[in-house]
């Protein structure tokens, strides 16, 4: 799992690179701060289309990397397992996975009921990274933020009203920054869930999806 959070976050420093030129002349600390926000978002959504498009929309399983996962099924079958080895507080984490679960389904729910295009997900990647309420940022971050948030607003806004009118557009924009904000839901949560895991001997210091 840690080598594939290693990949996934040098992918994504040239995805936001590339995507976003004012980036690359960030300092080293703000790009690093920036990138661990996203990188949580980034999964989080990665793995719900991930969910959709390999095992449906009925499906009650969440990737926990790009080349794990876990099924509803086994929920419980985890933690008591040797990847845990301070059983002292198990029934706690238990619990935090559950809420994790859950939250994890919510999300796939919301995407499956505004049946989200590949544009529109990648417009939510976008919005994802440049959204950043829960982390303290310079003011030249918040302006940045502010201006790349309204940019890629304002291109939804143009293509809906050239294809689905504006009334349309107006509500299918709404729905997306729902969808955003289970995005953020949980995203959060995996921070606090990630501590928990630390604490019980799951993760330490060093587990690279910890920090």
């Amino acid at each position: 799992m840690d080598e594939g959070k290693k990949i996934q976050i040098a992918g994504l420093f040239e995805f936001v690179q590339a995507t976003f030129p004012e980036f690359q002349v960030l300092n080293t600390s703000d790009k690093w701060l920036l990138i661990r926000n996203y990188s949580r978002s980034f999964s989080c959504l990665d793995s719900a289309f991930r969910v959709l498009r390999t095992f449906g929309r009925n499906s009650n399983v969440i990737f926990g990397s790009y080349t794990t996962y876990l099924s509803w099924d086994c929920l419980y079958q985890y933690l008591p397992g040797p990847d845990c080895p301070d059983q002292s507080n198990v029934e706690i984490a238990e619990m935090t996975l559950h809420e994790t679960f859950q939250l994890c389904v919510s999300m796939k729910n919301a995407i499956c009921r505004c049946n989200i295009s590949e544009e529109e997900f990648c417009a939510l990647m976008a919005l994802a990274f440049w959204s950043f309420e829960n982390i303290d940022v310079c003011e030249e971050l918040q302006q940045l933020a502010v201006r790349y948030r309204t940019s890629i607003i304002a291109e939804l806004t143009t293509r809906y009203r050239e294809t689905i009118g504006e009334e349309n557009g107006a509500s299918r924009i709404g729905s997306l920054m729902c969808v955003l904000q289970e995005v953020r839901n949980l995203a959060e949560n995996l921070t606090t869930s990630f501590e928990i895991f630390r604490i019980l001997g799951v993760f330490n210091d060093d587990t690279v999806i910890y920090k």
